[in-house]
């Protein structure tokens, strides 16, 4: 996890904010290529003003996008998405405080959590998505993939790897663990599945439900299906009994199969 700066002024900052696209010359192109989908933060500088603004994810890869952007002269662009209901701000002489400079570009993951917390005491409302985002990755990176699944992909338990297997069996079209970018907030479903007729459905397994801390991550989740209104199929330990039967059954009612 890891902040990424780019720059604006006067003449463009306009144009970054209707368009939800931020970039840089080509020169400099490098560094920002190192930008995840869903994992990194972005930054907008305000150089006339000297005032970050924030936070936005990327919803793209980094490359040329809209080659009349901004007369043409910064060609290496990404496409965001504001994370917050509303812009936060933050005066350059602040930054300095968690020994950030806009001309790092890059704000490495002990100094990003550093200006969380200073703007989670000023933008607490709006700092909730981010800190739920944060706080469902650390719950997820305590279970790493050590299991690998008939159609390749290594996931978090035997579990998973049943449901996996069973999607696979069934020429289910399926993604382990894609990153959601059509909504505001991040989120990471354990898989997202798509019938032949293109509807789609995302599909989690509460492996361990039943331990506190776990059912603090289930409830944070599941809050954010419900916000979005997202096709949800959840499934647990239970269920595995009789998988073919509920999954069957489950992915009828959401118009999979």
């Amino acid at each position: 996890m890891k902040g990424y700066i780019f720059l604006c002024d006067k003449n463009t900052c306009d144009e970054c904010f209707a368009k939800n696209l931020f970039g840089t010359t080509l020169n400099k192109c490098k560094t920002f290529k190192n930008i995840k989908i869903g994992v990194d933060y972005i930054f907008l500088f305000d150089m006339s003003k000297k005032i970050l603004h924030g936070i936005w994810k990327a919803v793209s890869n980094v490359g040329l996008i809209d080659k009349k952007a901004w007369g043409g002269k910064y060609l290496c662009q990404v496409k965001v998405k504001l994370m917050t209901e509303s812009l936060l701000s933050i005066e350059e002489k602040e930054l300095y405080k968690f020994g950030i400079k806009y001309s790092d570009k890059v704000i490495p993951e002990a100094k990003l959590n550093r200006l969380f917390d200073y703007l989670s005491e000023i933008y607490s409302n709006e700092m909730k998505k981010i800190n739920t985002y944060i706080y469902l990755e650390k719950i997820r990176s305590n279970y790493p993939k050590e299991y690998k699944a008939d159609d390749g992909h290594i996931v978090r338990s035997k579990g998973e790897k049943i449901i996996d297997d069973w999607l696979y069996k069934n020429n289910i079209k399926h993604k382990y663990e894609p990153i959601i970018t059509e909504i505001p907030e991040n989120l990471r479903p354990d898989w997202l599945v798509e019938g032949k007729n293109g509807k789609k459905c995302y599909i989690e397994y509460w492996g361990l439900e039943g331990i506190d801390k776990y059912d603090k991550y289930i409830k944070r989740k599941l809050e954010i299906y419900t916000k979005y209104k997202l096709p949800l199929i959840e499934i647990r330990e239970e269920n595995l009994e009789d998988l073919d039967f509920y999954l069957k059954n489950e992915l009828r009612k959401k118009g999979i199969l």
